[in-house]
């Protein structure tokens, strides 16, 4: 149970950087496809004795994959690790560990850095990463909000709704996930989701006031008609938001 807290954190703050993140970076004309790419577009998943492996449960050598093919300049995108260039690097990791979350982002950057849909060092187009993470585990949130994101970003909000739908009905009772879903609703501008995610994220102890404070400066906030209570003692939920704060 700690440790799912823990990594609950974790993941916050990476995705709540992340949403920061995209909002600052400028769209990319990509060709929009009428339905998520599939296998025979985007590679099968079996690679033998190097995975597919889910970064979740696989600490040990998740950190040697990463020392191999994702050190900080391949994150920060100014050269490969190996021999490989930027993007074959954050190919390799991704093959290994297909819904590693840092490595997707450190992707949809490279092909906004090229500004090509496909970088010329990795066999898949961009939105193929995302398609093989959601193949592989399509229980993970934080891949198919981080699809979500991408989607938005190429101006595909119908799409991008669908994934957060998605996200919405599987979040349980998890706080992060509401919290996280409802930002990025309110980035494709589906407020009334996004007051509903925050509302719910409120009542399970979340107290973070950005997603509030968001909806509060669009004008789009309305207190609720029963006043929340949330099922965590308050105190809790205040460490836990300060705990899970991007630094």
């Amino acid at each position: 149970m700690v440790m799912k807290h823990t990594e609950s954190k974790l993941r916050l703050r990476i995705l709540a950087v992340w949403v920061s993140a995209a909002t600052a970076l400028s769209t990319l004309s990509m060709p929009a496809m009428a339905e998520m790419p599939g296998a025979a577009f985007c590679g099968g998943l079996d690679n033998g004795q190097n995975g597919p492996f889910d970064f979740r449960n696989e600490r040990q050598l998740l950190a040697t994959g990463e020392r191999a093919h994702f050190s900080a300049k391949v994150e920060a995108l100014v050269a490969g690790q190996s021999r490989y260039e930027v993007g074959g690097d954050i190919h390799f990791l991704l093959v290994m560990f297909p819904n590693h979350p840092r490595a997707l982002m450190a992707m949809m950057r490279w092909g906004e850095k090229l500004k090509t849909a496909k970088p010329p060092d990795t066999p898949y187009t961009v939105e193929c990463y995302f398609e093989r993470a959601l193949r592989f585990r399509p229980d993970d949130n934080v891949a198919r909000m981080m699809y979500a994101m991408f989607l938005s970003k190429n101006a595909r909000q119908a799409e991008a709704q669908q994934q957060l739908d998605r996200v919405v009905a599987n979040a349980g009772d998890n706080p992060f996930t509401h919290f996280n879903a409802g930002l990025l609703y309110f980035d494709i501008k589906q407020y009334d989701k996004a007051l509903a995610q925050a509302r719910t994220a409120q009542t399970l102890g979340f107290l973070r006031p950005d997603l509030i404070d968001k909806l509060k400066a669009a004008g789009k906030w309305a207190e609720p008609v029963t006043p929340v209570i949330p099922v965590a003692a308050p105190a809790a939920a205040a460490s836990a938001a300060s705990a899970a704060a991007p630094s």
